[in-house]
Parts: structure tokens; sequence; C-alpha cells
């Protein structure tokens, strides 16, 4: 007997776990309130996600407010720390008409900054941080494809099955007409005369062939106009979003070359003025344009990761589930259930990505295609019946009341379409089933949204 499916447990990690504990000052960590209708909901849940940002945001003000006041005080007073260069007196210096050097500590710390800038430039870009984000970005717009790719190609699927009913009602309607029991044969000791219990057995294709409806079609229609294409929409517009938000190549190189640059050049100069051979038009360049550029890059990249820190808190708040600690699937109802999603669309959603622990909203595929087969049975056994009396030993018994060629003919057709009709069926059934959508969910959610971007973001 083959197990059913089971969807993998959210194992949370220690990165996901800090984050969540930041200071929350008495507001909610329930991430599902960012969806709320109620806009004092989403004020308290965005007031609980903002300690880390605020604090680097802080430090990155009060570094720029240290700067300015040592720059106001003056060199006299604060030396280095007023942006001017120490001063060392010599005669060799006043010779050569320049400032003598630096100290050598200041030098050190600034060369040994200035090799930590280019080797965390190169780092996070081919081995750490923003190259593994580069990998779960690709990563999700790939899932994101492969999930549309099942939604199309389940909409194609119920399409099929739209057509091939109304072809089916349509033999259906035909053949109803000459099964009838004058239609097909007065004959009342048909059975006797035959051997074989037609008369029960053509009743039994009747009642099957009643029970098939109009054969879901209305149903379908349904499925396809309201779950599928709903889902097909959402689907492209977090696919486009995540293509637009995704970390792109040239993001790196763009990140990488110019902090490497910038701290290479300013390496070299204070290498050269080191050794004792500066070149007064570099020292310019690098105190008054590549300087300045650098504290722009710096402020910019404190900022990102500002709203980076926000945003983890929201992650691991996602993932974990808020206040009720029951990992990403609780997060997931929660979000549909405050964002008033109802219908086919909440019962598919929370079926294949809560832990497949729902009814499954596509059983009616499963009880279709059982009616189909029980009516495919007993037409096959009323067909065999037919053939096995043969037409003109019917045609004798019954005075030539029906047209059993015809009805021969047209079982044979509705054989064909429903064989075709229960094949498409499993092949719906399996496409939409948790077992095919579930493991897309577990690829985003677990492995990628609270996994590796948490592991990254810290980097």
């Amino acid at each position: 007997m083959e197990l059913e499916y089971e969807p993998p447990t959210y194992q949370q990690n220690e990165i996901v776990a800090a984050f969540r504990g930041s200071p929350r000052f008495g507001h909610t960590n329930d991430f599902y309130k960012l969806f709320s209708k109620d806009s004092s909901d989403v004020v308290d849940y965005t007031l609980s996600t903002i300690f880390i940002g605020a604090f680097l945001m802080g430090a990155l003000i009060l570094w720029l407010l240290s700067i300015l006041i040592f720059l106001f005080i003056g060199e006299e007073k604060v030396g280095v720390l007023s942006g001017f260069p120490a001063v060392e007196e010599s005669s060799k210096s006043k010779q050569r008409n320049y400032q003598c050097r630096t100290s050598s500590n200041i030098r050190i710390i600034f060369l040994f900054s200035c090799l930590l800038v280019i080797v965390s430039s190169i780092l996070s870009t081919f081995m750490f941080g923003f190259h593994d984000l580069k990998i779960s970005s690709d990563d999700l717009l790939q899932t994101s494809n492969e999930f549309l790719d099942i939604i199309n190609a389940g909409r194609a699927k119920i399409q099929s099955l739209e057509r091939y009913g109304d072809y089916s009602t349509n033999l259906r309607e035909i053949l109803l007409a000459d099964l009838s029991y004058e239609s097909f044969c007065v004959n009342t000791s048909l059975d006797d005369r035959t051997g074989y219990p037609m008369n029960v057995t053509r009743q039994q294709v009747v009642d099957s062939l009643e029970a098939l409806g109009d054969f879901n079609v209305e149903s379908f229609q349904k499925m396809n106009d309201e779950l599928l294409y709903e889902l097909q929409n959402s689907i492209v517009s977090s696919r486009d979003l995540i293509a637009m938000l995704g970390v792109k190549n040239w993001y790196l190189l763009v990140y990488m070359i110019s902090f490497t640059a910038v701290a290479s050049i300013m390496l070299i100069t204070v290498i050269l003025t080191w050794v004792g051979a500066p070149w007064p038009s570099l020292i310019f360049f690098c105190t008054w344009f590549l300087l300045p550029i650098f504290m722009v890059m710096v402020m910019l990249s404190w900022t990102i990761v500002s709203f980076i820190g926000v945003a983890a808190v929201m992650n691991a708040d996602f993932c974990t589930g808020g206040s009720m600690l029951q990992g990403p699937e609780m997060s997931v109802v929660s979000i549909l259930t405050q964002a008033e999603v109802k219908g086919s669309t909440y019962d598919a959603s929370t079926y294949w990505f809560a832990g497949c622990q729902s009814d499954d909203p596509f059983v009616e595929l499963g009880v279709y295609s059982d009616l189909l087969n029980n009516s495919l049975a007993s037409i096959e056994l009323f067909e065999n019946m037919m053939e096995n009396v043969t037409i003109a030993e019917l045609e004798t018994i019954c005075g030539v009341v029906g047209d059993f060629d015809y009805i021969i003919e047209y079982f044979g057709r509705l054989d064909e379409t429903f064989r075709m009709i229960s094949k498409t069926t499993e092949e719906a059934a399996d496409t939409f089933s948790c077992e095919s959508i579930n493991p897309l969910y577990i690829d985003a959610v677990h492995d990628n949204i609270c996994t590796a971007i948490p592991e990254s973001t810290v980097w």
C-alpha cells in the first residue's frame, strides 16, 4: 500500500529565533496583522519591528553628527577627529613643503579598514551574503515559474474536461432517448428470450448516465474562471515582484566594483604617502572626491541594512507564526483569513500550503472519475450483451423497434470519450494534489524564505 504524502515540518533555526526575539516594547509580533483592514493593527505590528532598523539608523545618525561636531570644533582641539591629517613637523617635511606623514597607528587602522572593505566586498559577492541572496531569489523565481506551469497545465486539463463534458452531454441525450423502455424494445420478456439481464443492465446504463448530470461542466467552469484564473494572476504578480526585487548579477558587480575600487585607490594613496612618495594630485582626488563618495556609499549601505533589519524581523515573525509559534503554515492561514480570502481560493491555498491537513478541495474530481468508471462499466456490460445476443436476434425479439446498430455506434463514441475524460480527470487530480504542489511551497518558504534568506541576511 502506497503511503500518503506527509509534508515536512519547518525546523526553526537560531537566526530566525534571534530576530524574532528582538524587543517589541509591548507591541504584537503577529505578522498576519500587517494585512489587517484595521489600520491600528497595521501600525501596532509595524512599530514592533522597527527596533533593529531604528538602532542602526540611530548609529548612522550619531556617526554623522559626530563628524560634523568634530569638524566644527576644529583640528586644534580634536586633532584627526576633525577630518584633517595628524601632522608631525620635521625638517625634511618643511624642505619639501608638504605636511608630514600621518601617525603609523592611524595608517595601520586605515589600511586594515580598506583591506576589510575589499575582502568583504569580494566574499559577499562570490561566497556569502549577496551571493546567497542571489541564489535564493533565483530559486524563488524558478519555483514561482514551476507553480505557474502547474496551474497552466491544470487549467488546460479543466478546459479539456469542459469540452469533453459538452460533447458527452449531446451523446448521452441521444442515447437516453433510444435506451428508454419502449424505444429500445417493447418485448417485456427480453431477459428470458436472450438469457441475459438486459432490462436491468439497460436501466443501469440509463441511471449511471443520468447520475453524471451536466458532466461537471458548470463546476469546471467555476473552478477555471474563479480559482485557477485568480491563482494564475496571483502567481504572475508574485513572480514579477520577485523578478523586480530579486538580486541580479549586475547588482553584485556594481557593489563589488564600487567598494573595491574606492577602497583600493585610498589604500594605494596611503601606502605611497607612508613610503615617502606621495602624489599630491592623488591625495587631492581621494580627499575631495573619493572620500565623499565613499561616505555616501556607506550611508546608503547602512540605510539599506536598516531596512533589511526590519524586513528580517518581519520574516522571522512570518516563519515562526507570530505569537502562536506554529510555523509559517499558521501565518499563511492567518494571512488568508485576515485578507478575507474565501471560497475555493481559500480552500485550495490552505490545503496546499498548510500541511495538507484540511479537506481536499478537489475531491469532486475523484467522485466524478468514479461516476465515469461506473457508467463506463455498465455501458461495456450492456454493449457486450447486445453483441453476444447479436443485432439480428435483438431485432427479431424486439420487432425491430430500436436502431441497435446506431446504439452500438454511439456506445463506442461514448466509451472512447469516457476513457479520455477519466484519464484527464486523473491527471487533473494528480496535478492539483498536495503532493504535487506542497513541495514547491516547502522549497520556497521553508528552504528559502525561512532558512537561506535569514542566514544570508546575517552575512
